[in-house]
C-alpha cells in the first residue's frame, strides 16, 4: 500500500471509521443528537473523504462541504486540535493522506473561518452557557408557558440558545448558522450535556426559513446577526412564521430597526 511524504496509508471508508471510533464516537453521536447530520450524511462525508485518499475527485461544492464536516465533528474536548493553525494541521494528517486533498482542504477550512486565524482566538468561548442576556433583555422574549417554541437565527456559539435550551427545558429551541465554526464552537460549549429540546442546523438563514411552514414559531430571535443583505429581506420571511401572539426579537441588526417586532395576526 503506497505511503505518502506523511507515512500515513491512504484510508478506506472502514479504515476511516474504525480510526475515528475512539476519538471522535461521542461527538459524531452528538451530531446526531442535535440533528446537525444524519447517519446517512456522515456516512456521505466519510466516503467522500475515503475518495480524496485513494485519488479520486469530488465537486468542488462536496469538497466545501467536507470540509464544513471536518470543523463541525473535530471535538475539542478531545484534545483541543483547532485552537492554533499547527493543531489544525495536525487534525488533518490524521484523516487525510492524499497531499494534494490535504492542501485543498486545509484551505476550505480556513476560508470558511472568514475572519482568518485569529478567528479562533476571537470566538473560542467555552464553558459559559449560565451567562445571562447582556443587551437583549430576556425580558423583551416573554417567554411565558404559552410560548413553546424559539428560533435563534445567526446564533454564533450558541450562549443564548443553550442558556435559553438549559433554563426553559418546556421551549423547544433551534439555533441554525451558517458558519461551520460557529457550530463547532457551540458543540464545544454544550460538552457532553444533551439537551432534549435543542436542535442545531449548519444551514444558510434564507434558504431554512423558506422550508418552515407558516405559523409554526412563537420567537424568533436575531441578535447580532450580521448579513450582507436587508434586515427587511429576513422580517419579511419570518413574520409568516409567527403564530398568533408571536414575536421577533432583533438585537444589533440595521440600525433603526425594532427591537421587538409583534405578530399582525389576530390576538
Amino acid at each position: 500500500m503506497k505511503v505518502n511524504r506523511r507515512g500515513f496509508k491512504p484510508l478506506d471508508i472502514k479504515v476511516i471509521s474504525t480510526l475515528l471510533a475512539p476519538r471522535l464516537q461521542q461527538r459524531l453521536k452528538q451530531l446526531m443528537h442535535y440533528k446537525i447530520f444524519s447517519t446517512a450524511e456522515i456516512t456521505t462525508q466519510f466516503e467522500a473523504l475515503a475518495k480524496l485518499n485513494r485519488g479520486e475527485q469530488i465537486s468542488q461544492r462536496n469538497k466545501a462541504e467536507l470540509a464544513a464536516f471536518l470543523i463541525i465533528s473535530a471535538s475539542a474536548r478531545l484534545d483541543n486540535p483547532l485552537r492554533s493553525n499547527d493543531s489544525i494541521h495536525k487534525y488533518l494528517e490524521q484523516l487525510i493522506s492524499n497531499k494534494e486533498a490535504y492542501e485543498e482542504i486545509d484551505d476550505l477550512m480556513l476560508k470558511w473561518m472568514g475572519g482568518g486565524p485569529s478567528y479562533l482566538e476571537n470566538m473560542y468561548i467555552g464553558e459559559m452557557w449560565d451567562s445571562p442576556f447582556t443587551e437583549l433583555n430576556l425580558k423583551d422574549l416573554e417567554l411565558n408557558p404559552e410560548v413553546k417554541s424559539l428560533l435563534d437565527v445567526g446564533c454564533g456559539a450558541g450562549m443564548d440558545a443553550i442558556f435559553l435550551a438549559k433554563n426553559y427545558p418546556n421551549l423547544k429551541v433551534m439555533a441554525i448558522d451558517a458558519n461551520p465554526w460557529n457550530i463547532k464552537f457551540m458543540l464545544d460549549n454544550l460538552g457532553s450535556a444533551r439537551l432534549p429540546n435543542l436542535e442545531i442546523r449548519w444551514t444558510e438563514a434564507k434558504k431554512f426559513l423558506s422550508t418552515l411552514s407558516p405559523e409554526s414559531l412563537d420567537r424568533i430571535l436575531f441578535k447580532d446577526f450580521y448579513t450582507s443583505d436587508h434586515f427587511s429581506d429576513y422580517f419579511k420571511l419570518c413574520h409568516r412564521l409567527l403564530k398568533k401572539g408571536g414575536m421577533i426579537c432583533s438585537q444589533g441588526v440595521e440600525p433603526g430597526f425594532p427591537t421587538i417586532i409583534k405578530s399582525t395576526l389576530s390576538q
